[in-house]
């Protein structure tokens, strides 16, 4: 009864183990395993140069006898011939000797061999230095990161490094300066650069300035093996533009030109009391032909106080002079006839003009269009008396009243001021 438990353990081995495939009587009988011998090495049976290089068991040598057997050895598979072939026929070769020994002739065509290949590996490596020392800019950046150090550099507002990145500007620059530079930066910081496209000529970018988004597009080139800007922001400032009194960032331009200004956010502000001029003037990248535009301003109430005075003096000039015989005196809205009736003619001492109201009473002031131009429309009542002489006699002339509608116009681009007048 003992022994029901083991047999029906054996035969429970004997389902399982038979189940893998294998009986468990066998594997007891077999005994440990043999261990299987490593992979042949076939390199040296397949390479007839390779048997030739193994070294030999206990001597660390390779199986030629000596250095200079084992270079030629190494080499003869690159020569093409075997240095052991003491029947190969070297009649062929221009300086063969038939009285020379075979092995002697081996040995001096390996040496040609081995300084051939010494040669070529030379020439190699000078190639590859010279390729570093003249194209290691080529691979040590790319455009998209030439454009991103450079607005990081803005950022920085060093103008000197940013002057690095791009051909040597006119010496008169007023607007390329650690000044300007700090001035657009603590204005709207220069933040989040993103190179968005690139080419070997353009980079896209698209950044912040003050929070807002900018994109702009460099131009670049390189020349000896150095990125380089094309060419500086240039602001092209105008005749016209110079009418309007303004600086930039406290800078004032001395004249119309092609200004180079950095990449940038600029105040544009008056120079004059009398306009008021708080404009933004955004630079997002390199273009060579940005035009200052339109600049908005308005008159403030200095200027508008000034507006109005010089109209008053410039209509007291104009009475003073026809009261002093002058019946056409230039630049005024009203003027006496010299004739009068067809046939009489004014004695222009007798003259005597007076206004009758306050043409400068309600008139509102304003800009024209944002120029520095002020205009005011004027209505001018005013009488004319005085004498005439017609075929010997003096007549008198009655006073009448008169008016005239004019738009008084005052120039702020002048220096001083200019009171004009158009009639309406």
């Amino acid at each position: 009864m003992a022994d029901r438990p083991r047999r029906a353990a054996d035969e429970e081995l004997a389902a399982e183990t038979n189940v893998r495939g294998f009986d468990a009587a066998d594997v007891a009988a077999a005994g440990p395993a043999t261990p299987t011998d490593p992979p042949a090495d076939h390199r040296a049976a397949d390479d007839p140069d390779a048997t030739r290089l193994i070294t030999e068991p206990g001597t660390g040598q390779a199986g030629a006898e000596d250095p200079a057997e084992q270079t030629m050895l190494r080499t003869s598979a690159v020569a093409g011939f075997d240095p052991e072939d003491d029947d190969a026929d070297y009649s062929g070769d221009d300086d063969y000797d038939e009285g020379e020994d075979p092995k002697e002739r081996r040995r001096r065509i390996a040496g040609w061999v081995i300084v051939t290949v010494l040669a070529l590996v030379a020439a190699s490596g000078a190639f590859l230095v010279a390729r570093n020392a003249f194209g290691a800019a080529d691979q040590a950046i790319k455009p998209d990161r030439f454009v991103e150090e450079y607005l990081q550099a803005i950022a920085a507002g060093d103008a000197e490094e940013v002057l690095g990145y791009g051909p040597r500007p006119p010496a008169d620059s007023p607007l390329l300066t650690d000044e300007l530079l700090a001035s657009s930066n603590n204005r709207a910081p220069l933040t989040d650069i993103e190179v968005v496209a690139s080419n070997d000529t353009q980079v896209q970018v698209e950044y912040q300035r003050g929070g807002q988004p900018v994109t702009g597009i460099f131009d670049v080139s390189k020349a000896n093996g150095r990125w380089t800007m094309q060419t500086w922001g240039v602001l092209q400032v105008t005749e016209n533009d110079l009418r309007m009194p303004f600086l930039l960032d406290g800078v004032e331009l001395p004249g119309p030109g092609a200004y180079p200004v950095f990449p940038g956010n600029y105040l544009i502000t008056s120079s004059s009391e009398a306009l008021d001029i708080d404009t933004r003037l955004q630079v997002p990248d390199n273009a060579s032909d940005r035009p200052l535009g339109v600049v908005p301003m308005e008159l403030t109430d200095a200027g508008r106080r000034d507006a109005l005075s010089l109209i008053s003096n410039e209509l007291d000039r104009c009475f003073a002079a026809l009261n002093e015989g002058n019946l056409t005196p230039d630049n005024c809205p009203i003027r006496v006839n010299s004739e009068i009736d067809g046939d009489g003619e004014v004695l222009p001492e007798t003259i005597d003009v007076e206004i009758q109201n306050d043409p400068l009473h309600g008139v509102e002031v304003n800009v024209v269009d944002d120029s520095p131009i002020a205009v005011a429309d004027l209505s001018i009542d005013y009488t004319i008396s005085g004498q005439a002489q017609r075929a010997g006699e003096t007549l008198d002339i009655l006073p009448r009243t008169q008016t005239a509608e004019t738009t008084a116009t005052v120039a702020f681009d002048q220096d001083p001021p200019t009171v004009g007048w158009a009639q309406r």
